[in-house]
């Protein structure tokens, strides 16, 4: 009997859960999680456990033995998993350090763009492990990893080898049982294969975003979840076969984006127009990553409708614009100070008008340079109260030094900013009365 086809058709349906649910850990963890990881205070305990309760159902949906992320910094490699122990709410191989365990096989499949499968023994025992080479949105390079425990399968194989030598009756008498247990074993090798692929298929079809996959050679999509119909307008059969690139309305764009993906193995990108059905331009982020699937490479496509964010971006900005051109054209002194650094950190044409002071001189200086040495100690004075009491102040004289060594009073309305309880910056609204004080003395 031929053990090594065996082997390799055990492998090959292991090697295909494997895939997938390392793959899976790109829906599982935060875009950032692995720029975040870095710095342990960055994910709460609170977001830890959310995240491995997550992982926990993945290992019991697909049946391997661990899901599992390496970072690697320099020459080093690092565990970035979180795994939540009752004792201390906190993952033990967060962020730790696997350079001196780790397979050789770890650092290769850094310089890799496709999948590195490998068997391996270590103190957790004999498994077969997937690795696919991933770069975060911040740069950070790490592997999305998944084991499977097949400690068995060598011991299956090993019993039925010498079961088969001891004599050629039992021969003959073994090679009708191993068919037969082969042959149950190939059967629910294939059932869970089946089970496993409509599970995924499960997830595949209630994802929100639109997922599709396509021929890279031809463009043409070969699959299609429910979401891409619902976003693009399209029915699943109309979708199937076309090429993917009457989606996009920007089509030399897109060509060029699938040229890239065909010699990185990924790409992301923001704010690309695709098109629905009925002419409608939308914007999208589009995520596409190079996979095998039955022996062949294909491309899977994770499209988002950004409409909604990009009209809040826009809105963001015309509010900014509102504010600015209010700023600058407002009929009295404004500024922004920082208390914190002890600066202006804006002003408007007014104020530079009122002090002689360009904006630029201002951002560099010490707000308490522009008062009298009275006015100095009064808004000390002021300011130690208000660390303690958040108000606003209301039309509050002081004097001021302008650039020419001249004195002007002047009338503040402040809102002073607090973060946590602490005065961190203040907005005032400055207005020279001092025309107005010498008429009152006048009179």
């Amino acid at each position: 009997m031929d053990y090594s086809f065996q082997k390799n058709e055990i492998l090959k349906n292991i090697d295909l859960r494997l895939y997938n649910s390392a793959v899976s850990l790109k829906y599982i963890l935060p875009d950032d999680y692995h720029d975040r990881a870095i710095d342990k205070q960055a994910i709460s305990i609170e977001e830890d456990v959310y995240i491995v309760h997550k992982m926990i159902r993945l290992t019991k949906e697909t049946g391997i033995k661990y899901a599992y992320t390496i970072i690697k910094q320099g020459e080093r490699l690092f565990f970035a998993t979180t795994v939540v122990l009752l004792d201390t709410k906190r993952g033990t191989y967060y962020y730790h350090d696997y350079t001196e365990e780790a397979d050789k096989s770890f650092f290769e499949a850094f310089d890799r763009t496709t999948p590195t499968y490998n068997t391996v023994s270590d103190q957790w025992g004999k498994v077969r492990t997937v690795m696919i080479p991933q770069t975060s949105p911040g740069g950070i390079k790490y592997l999305a990893c998944a084991d499977y425990d097949i400690g068995y399968v060598k011991g299956l194989l090993q019993k039925n080898l010498l079961r088969s030598i001891t004599t050629v009756f039992l021969f003959l008498f073994l090679s009708v049982l191993i068919i037969l247990i082969y042959s149950k074993f190939r059967k629910r090798s294939e059932e869970e294969l089946k089970e496993s692929e409509e599970k995924y298929r499960t997830l595949f079809e209630r994802e929100s975003d639109a997922i599709f996959i396509y021929d890279p050679d031809t463009t043409n999509i070969l699959d299609a979840n429910a979401a891409t119909s619902k976003m693009y307008g399209y029915s699943h059969d109309e979708l199937i076969g076309m090429s993917c690139l009457k989606l996009s309305a920007e089509v030399k764009k897109s060509a060029s984006a699938i040229e890239k993906v065909h010699k990185d193995g990924s790409l992301k990108v923001q704010y690309r127009f695709h098109c629905k059905k009925d002419g409608t331009v939308f914007p999208i982020d589009i995520s596409v990553y190079a996979i095998t699937l039955k022996g062949g490479k294909v491309m899977y496509a994770v499209s988002t409708d950004v409409t909604k964010r990009k009209r809040a971006e826009e809105a963001l900005r015309a509010s900014e614009k509102k504010y600015r051109h209010l700023f600058n054209n407002a009929p009295a002194g404004i500024c922004e100070i920082d208390f914190e650094k002890v600066k202006f950190i804006n002003v408007n044409e007014v104020m530079c008008k009122y002090s002689g002071y360009s904006e630029e001189e201002f951002l560099t200086m010490n707000p308490l340079d522009l008062l009298t040495e009275d006015s100095k100690n009064l808004f000390i004075e002021r300011l130690e109260k208000l660390s303690t009491e958040k108000n606003m102040t209301r039309n509050l004289e002081y004097n001021i030094i302008k650039k020419n060594g001249q004195n002007i009073c002047v009338i503040l309305n402040s809102d002073f900013i607090y973060e946590k309880g602490k005065l961190i910056g203040a907005r005032v609204v400055v207005h020279d009365i001092t025309e107005l004080k010498k008429q009152k003395k006048k009179k």
